[in-house]
């Protein structure tokens, strides 16, 4: 009886925890590339990788988009062509799988770039429990016919008033700077004068 109790424990950890493989696939399938095996614990809801590598074929080809797929038994933890992206020799990844806590429902797999880390990292998170911003009610203000009229009213004589300032400028010449014109025109009349006034005198004179 006692052993037939651990033989069903055991059974029941072995559907607990499933392991998958990861590989990197050129979109035409002519090359494919191991990435790791990770074990999945859905009962602890932990990864565990397995074969890690830092690094993955020398032959791995540069600026090439890669499909990352994952093979398992458990058809939640099959997925094809889960993360479009380019590869470099060093692994530096995080691999995300999105589990509703709830149910144990795997939704999705995703690989994303992390500087940090030295190889490909796997973690767990609930796409759930992620933070949500606060709604924001708008307070919504109606303005009777008077207040637009003010506001109307207040922004022409913000205008008017902005116009006069602009029109204002601050002369610094002197009087003759100002009234050279004037000047002129009082000069070349009684030049004018003069020159008339002078033929009239010297004949009186004669």
């Amino acid at each position: 009886m006692f052993k037939l109790v651990v033989l069903m424990g055991a059974l029941a950890q072995v559907s607990l925890s499933q392991e998958f493989s990861l590989f990197a696939r050129t979109l035409d399938g002519q090359y494919k590339h191991n990435l790791g095996v990770f074990n999945y614990d859905s009962d602890l809801q932990e990864i565990t990788p397995l074969v890690s590598p830092t690094v993955v074929d020398p032959e791995i080809k540069q600026d090439v988009p890669y499909c990352i797929d994952s093979r398992s038994n458990d058809p939640q933890l099959q997925q094809t062509c889960f993360t479009l992206t380019e590869l470099e020799n060093e692994l530096h990844y995080k691999l995300v799988l999105s589990v509703d806590t709830e149910n144990n429902d795997v939704q999705k797999f995703s690989m994303v770039w992390n500087e940090n880390s030295t190889s490909i990292e796997p973690i767990v998170q609930d796409p759930t429990l992620a933070p949500v911003a606060p709604a924001i009610l708008l307070k919504k203000t109606t303005k009777t016919y008077a207040d637009k009229k003010k506001d109307t009213a207040r922004g022409s004589e913000q205008f008017s008033k902005a116009t006069e300032k602009n029109e204002e400028e601050v002369d610094d010449r002197n009087y003759l700077q100002k009234n050279w014109k004037q000047l002129l025109i009082g000069l070349v009349i009684y030049n004018v004068v003069t020159s008339i006034i002078k033929p009239g005198d010297d004949k009186k004179k004669n």
